[in-house]
């Protein structure tokens, strides 16, 4: 799914985000937090379907790097990522 290559690189994710692989992403973000790096950039440009489970992982990894002191954004999407953060009102949140 998405692994960060190197402190503060990018979590860079491709394909598909759907309940069958937003476990994984759920635990690279977790693992990118836990670095401490600085703050979690996510590049989802190669994203081509994300699912309300995919939009969760990625509520639950920004509340943990918040709790964490850290920020997590996005910071590279793809249309279909963005399209489902305007119609769910979370685009200024995990992109601002």
């Amino acid at each position: 799914m998405g692994e960060p290559a190197e402190k503060n690189a990018p979590v860079v994710v491709q394909g598909e985000i759907d309940a069958a692989t937003a476990p994984t992403l759920t635990a690279d973000l977790a693992r990118a937090v836990s670095a401490g790096a600085g703050p979690v950039e996510v590049d989802l440009s190669a994203v081509t379907f994300i699912d309300s489970s995919g939009l969760r992982a990625l509520i639950v990894a920004r509340r943990d790097a918040e709790a964490a002191g850290q920020t997590l954004r996005i910071v590279e999407a793809s249309d279909v990522v963005t399209r489902l953060l305007d119609v769910t009102g979370l685009t200024e949140t995990l992109m601002g």
